[in-house]
C-alpha cells in the first residue's frame, strides 16, 4: 500500500525503513499469490483488490474480503452468471473460505451452516448468508485482466 501511496519504490522503502529489494520481493510474492500483475509499467501501480462483503441472514456476522482470487480462477460463465445476479452469490465464499487468509470467511460460512441451517429446513430457498461483490470494481478488474469476459457482460 505504501508503494501505491508514494508512487515510488524508493520513497516507500525510505518511508518504511527497508530496502528496495525487500519491497520488490514482497511485490513479486504478492503477484504470485494473487495471480495478477501489480505493476503496470515503471512507476505505475494499481490496487488489484475486488471488495466483497458477506453477512449471515441474522446479521450476527458480517465481513469484507478480497474476491479477486475467485475472479482470477472462475470460468467465464460463472462470472457472467454472477453479474446477471447483481454481483451477489454464495459461490464466491464457498470457493474461498477454505484458503489461508480467509479464516474469518470460513467462520462466517461455518456459523451459517451450524446455527442457521436448521431454520432453512422449512424453506430450502432461504439463504443462510449472502455475499455481494463490488460490481464497479469487478468490472474495472475484468476490463484490465479478463477483457473477453467483460465484453460478454455488457
Amino acid at each position: 500500500m505504501t508503494v501505491v501511496e508514494e508512487s515510488s519504490m524508493a520513497k516507500a522503502a525510505e518511508r518504511l525503513a527497508i530496502s528496495r529489494p525487500v519491497i520488490s520481493r514482497t511485490i513479486a510474492n504478492l503477484e504470485h499469490m494473487l495471480g495478477v500483475t501489480l505493476r503496470l509499467s515503471a512507476g505505475e501501480w494499481r490496487n488489484p483488490m475486488i471488495h466483497a462483503t458477506c453477512h449471515t441472514a441474522d446479521n450476527v456476522r458480517c465481513i469484507e474480503f478480497d474476491a479477486t482470487p475467485w475472479f482470477n480462477e472462475a470460468d467465464a460463465p460463472s462470472i457472467i452468471d454472477l453479474a446477471q445476479r447483481g454481483w451477489a452469490s454464495t459461490a464466491i465464499a464457498d470457493s474461498l473460505e477454505g484458503r489461508r487468509g480467509y479464516e474469518r470467511l470460513h467462520d462466517l460460512v461455518e456459523y451459517a451452516a451450524k446455527r442457521l441451517q436448521s431454520e432453512s429446513l422449512e424453506d430450502p430457498t432461504w439463504e443462510t448468508f449472502e455475499c455481494v461483490v463490488d460490481g464497479p470494481e469487478a468490472v474495472a478488474w475484468l476490463e484490465k485482466n479478463r477483457p473477453d469476459v467483460v465484453t460478454r457482460i455488457r
